[in-house]
């Protein structure tokens, strides 16, 4: 058996076998996972240990492909690919040669590998082989190169494999094969009247204590300096140590999947690499670098979809792509995400840069809950023997206990939810009495204020308030938090918590406010933090304890609610007990009584993740069509061979709408894989994003496709427009005369915005902005709809008219940042199609999106943001009416108060933009102009 299929057959190598201990050194074969009966009941402990094959047992254990007669002197391989060459050789021979098989072999192997041309050779290997096998000749020098290949990557996949350091000397081997005792012991968890519970005590760390760790005073210089203040690197840092860095001519892009992350690991990384000389940047849709400032970066923190637009454009003059060494991506579990295709394009792309441009490109997966790490090590073409690396709980810096309640059900949902509080806030409390700080996660934004108020009121009513009240309210610290707090936006909603001990954190508060309440968190200010899944993200705060209270998900999509994912409650789990700050973690998941034992389950023998590349197959078609790799429906297939779909596709055909027996006649799913790619460019094709010659199968871009992937357009987003062209049932057209209304209305129904929804609550608001902020019609649907309400959102923030809704605040930001683009890409097809009257619209709606100002409003407005303009002098000069040239006077007069700038003796100072002939005599007059309109009272 090959030992990478082993694997894949037991996982991580624990086997559960119930009130049973399991050796594998009892049985001369691997057990089989599907007749293995797993059962998990109440209260049971869980010890691991690692298992170390005897030298004479290791040898005897059957992890090679059985033996066969094969062609001498070639290295074996486990891959099929490898068999299917030189077996049907290897068979002919042996019928032909039975006695001379190995001189033969010999004789033909030497010829294959010689350096000289098939037209030398031809001859000779006929004389070898003989007439009869004139065609088996053929076939073979038709396949010369890679069968050559085949034996030089076979004999150095042994060379390396022999240098690998075996698991059984230090733990140092990429695979770690381990076993589980399960032993039913006393009942470690607790049957109450409300609810139920079960105890997981942490992973027994056995002989990972004895692992050698590399110090900082024996690494070199570079070393030192990139660990300061670390005395020794951890586990799994001490296993992977080996490598150098490379300075000159190399960019290192870091893929981070939020804009949070991306900031903290800039700043992480910055910090760490400094010293080396190494300049870290983040680059975002937040951010903004110049050419000379990513020419002097060593390292780039971006977003997947940042550095997917990036690469999308041509690489023929792009230095940045063509200096790329290591590719590092964070998360890479999110693969089953709905933004999971977007790594998978990046990969893919990579992986035929390498291929295309002979240039060696490093890519690194990192993951904390990643079921399924070989099918996912296979995508990012991971030599298994060297570059794959599991770590099991074993290797956690901090142990980690795990706690799963299930609420019984009561009479009806508000009991439900009362009960589920209250086993909560009986969690917590709990660690606040032994003065830990603790993480509790709902799953919406109003439910962290909710959930506050709950705990604070059930506070009260037990008296235990002064467990919550911060212990430092006289210090320093606590009484600058204390102001910011009174000053943040927010305020309304933090501050009455924040006194008695409580935060809440979710993506609908800005930026400043989830950082003061990360900082207050961190300081110690609060004692429970009340927040979303969006902290579980890379966020490092110091908590003891993690809370998941339910585990009932909304999906906006489907409309239902749906259970939390296990990927997702290891990611918070993973909150819990941080190295930096602990010693020891609980995690604690509160759901219903039904549902705990499928969470246990799932914790247990967790389903692989899969693939989610068909949902966007068309956008990720159409770039790599505007880029130019894909010029054919072959080469389309060829793409698809280096996403994850292909690998998962492979192995759960059925999980992808491929029949089991397809694989028997398409054992590569080509056949497949190339119908696939055909529908897909016959809509492409019929949306006016590609040409798709049916006949010889070539397909060519269009400016509407290569538009559409510069400016990173949905598919979905050109249908609409499309049909917007031809009038088919839509609020707004899409025609050579655009009024501005119409292009507001247009944008706002684009796809891009399906994200946000609609909320009851937040309608009174939405009134408000519309009544101050709209100055035109709204068109696209009423603010109950979500064209309506990004219609609203988008002409408020123009007019820079403000909400106090934090959720409405967040959802204006995400508007603002893709309006514009979409804008800018509505504009480029106008422009191509010469309608001249809707380019000049959408230009000026785009300007009017970048700058926050109406094109009727006074131009001093765009300036607001650079120089800190007063609104009041502002609108004082709208009121007035001044002419252009006054206009140019004050802004003149205001640059220069607002920098304070000596004019007297600087006249040079003075801008040259339409004031080169004035002279500085003028220029005092001006300023005498602004301050006679200041001092105008009646204006």
């Amino acid at each position: 058996m090959d030992l990478l299929d082993y694997i894949e057959r037991i996982g991580d190598g624990k086997i559960i076998y119930l009130n049973l201990e399991i050796d594998y050194r009892s049985i001369s074969e691997p057990p089989n996972p599907s007749r293995v009966a797993t059962s998990v009941y109440r209260g049971f402990d869980i010890s691991d240990e690692f298992l170390e094959w005897p030298n004479s047992e290791a040898e005897s254990a059957n992890f090679s492909i059985p033996e066969q007669h094969s062609l001498p002197q070639v290295p074996s391989t486990s891959g099929s690919s490898s068999k299917s060459i030189f077996q049907p050789i290897a068979d002919t021979l042996l019928i032909y040669f039975p006695d001379t098989f190995e001189t033969i072999s010999h004789n033909l192997l030497e010829m294959l590998c010689s350096s000289r041309s098939d037209n030398d050779i031809q001859c000779e290997l006929i004389d070898l082989l003989g007439v009869e096998l004139f065609e088996l000749a053929g076939d073979i020098l038709e396949k010369r190169n890679k069968i050559v290949y085949k034996i030089k990557s076979a004999q150095l996949a042994k060379t390396e494999e022999a240098k690998q350091t075996k698991a059984k000397d230090q733990f140092g081997s990429s695979i770690l094969i381990s076993r589980m005792k399960l032993h039913c012991q006393k009942d470690q968890g607790g049957h109450f009247k409300t609810h139920e519970s079960v105890y997981v005590p942490p992973a027994n760390k056995g002989d990972i204590e004895k692992i050698n760790h590399v110090y900082i005073k024996d690494m070199d210089e570079l070393g030192q300096k990139g660990f300061k203040g670390f005395e020794k690197l951890n586990t799994i840092q001490s296993i992977n140590l080996k490598g150098e860095i490379m300075k000159d001519d190399f960019k290192i892009i870091y893929i981070a999947p939020m804009k949070a992350l991306a900031t903290e690991m800039t700043e992480s990384f910055g910090k760490r690499l400094a010293p080396l000389g190494l300049k870290v940047k983040e680059l975002t849709g937040d951010t903004q670098l110049s050419r000379n400032e990513v020419a002097d970066t060593q390292m780039l923190v971006l977003t997947p979809e940042k550095w997917d637009v990036i690469t999308r454009k041509s690489t023929s003059d792009n230095s940045l792509i063509n200096v790329v060494r290591l590719l590092i991506i964070d998360e890479v579990h999110l693969l089953h995400d709905e933004r999971g295709p977007v790594i998978e394009t990046l990969v893919a792309r990579t992986l035929r840069q390498v291929e295309m441009s002979q240039s060696g490109i490093r890519i690194v997966g990192l993951s904390a809950t990643l079921p399924n790490y070989i099918d996912v090590a296979r995508f990012l073409r991971v030599n298994p023997y060297k570059g794959m690396f599991y770590f099991d709980g074993r290797f956690r810096p901090v142990p980690l206990t795990q706690k799963f309640i299930g609420t019984r059900k009561a009479g009806n949902f508000r009991d439900n939810n009362t009960i589920m509080d209250n086993v909560c806030y009986d969690e917590v409390v709990d660690f606040v009495k032994r003065g830990h700080q603790v993480l509790v996660f709902v799953h919406t934004r109003n439910g962290t204020a909710k959930l506050g108020e709950a705990f604070c009121a059930r506070a009260s009513v037990l008296g235990q308030m002064d467990l919550f009240t911060p212990k430092d309210r006289d210090s320093s610290k606590y009484v600058q938090a204390d102001k910011a707090i009174g000053l943040c936006r927010n305020r309304s909603q933090i501050s009455p918590l924040f006194s008695r001990g409580f935060g809440i954190h979710h993506a609908g508060l800005c930026r400043q406010d989830r950082m003061l309440m990360e900082r207050c968190f961190a300081e110690g200010h609060i004692s429970v933090l009340f927040c979303t899944a969006t902290l579980a993200w890379g966020v490092n705060l110091p908590a003891h304890a993690v809370v998941i209270r339910g585990t009932d998900v909304f999906d906006a999509e489907k409309g239902v609610f749906s259970d939390l994912g296990v990927l997702d409650v290891q990611q918070i789990f993973g909150r819990a007990g941080r190295p930096q700050f602990e010693n020891e973690g609980h995690g604690i998941i509160i759901t219903t009584r039904d549902k705990i034992d499928k969470y246990l389950t799932m914790l247990v023998h967790q389903n692989p993740i899969e693939s989610n590349f068909y949902a966007r197959l068309h956008d990720n078609l159409n770039a790599e069509v505007a880029l130019g790799t894909v010029s054919t429906v072959d080469e389309g297939v060829e793409w698809l061979t280096y996403t994850y779909m292909y690998t998962r596709a492979i192995k759960n055909p059925m999980a992808y709408g491929i029949a089991y027996n397809a694989i028997e006649s398409d054992p590569h799913l080509r056949d497949h894989f190339g119908n696939v790619i055909r529908n897909a460019a016959m809509q492409l094709d019929q949306n006016k994003m590609i040409r798709f010659d049916m006949a010889t199968e070539y397909l060519n871009s269009t400016d509407l496709g290569r538009i559409a992937s510069n400016f990173y357009v949905k598919y979905e987003t050109i249908q609409l427009l499309n049909e917007a062209e031809k009038g088919i049932g839509l609020p707004v057209t899409f025609t050579a005369f655009m009024p501005d209304d119409m292009v507001i209305g247009l944008i706002s129904m684009a796809t891009e915005f399906a994200n946000i929804k609609c909320r009851e609550e937040e309608i009174g608001d939405l009134e408000e902005l519309m009544n101050y902020g709209c100055m035109m019609n709204v068109r696209g649907g009423g603010l109950a709809s979500v064209a309506g309400k990004v219609n609203v959102l988008l002409q408020s923030l123009i007019s820079r008219s403000s909400t106090r809704n934090s959720a409405l605040m967040s959802e204006q930001l995400y508007v603002q940042q893709n309006a514009g683009r979409l804008c800018r890409a509505m504009f480029e097809m106008v422009l191509k199609n010469g309608w001249s009257q809707a380019a000049n619209a959408f230009l000026g709606i785009a300007k009017c999106i970048e700058k926050q100002m109406w094109m009727n409003q006074c131009s001093l407005r765009q300036f607001i943001q650079i120089i800190n303009i007063p609104i009041t002098w502002i609108e004082k000069i709208e009121r007035k009416k001044a002419p252009v040239m006054e206009n140019v006077f004050t802004l003149t007069f205001v640059i220069f108060r607002a920098w304070k700038l000596p004019l007297a003796s600087n006249p040079s100072l003075i801008p040259s933009c339409k004031l080169k002939s004035l002279s500085l005599l003028h220029f005092f007059g001006m300023m005498q102009f602004m301050e006679n309109l200041g001092s105008n009272r009646s204006s």
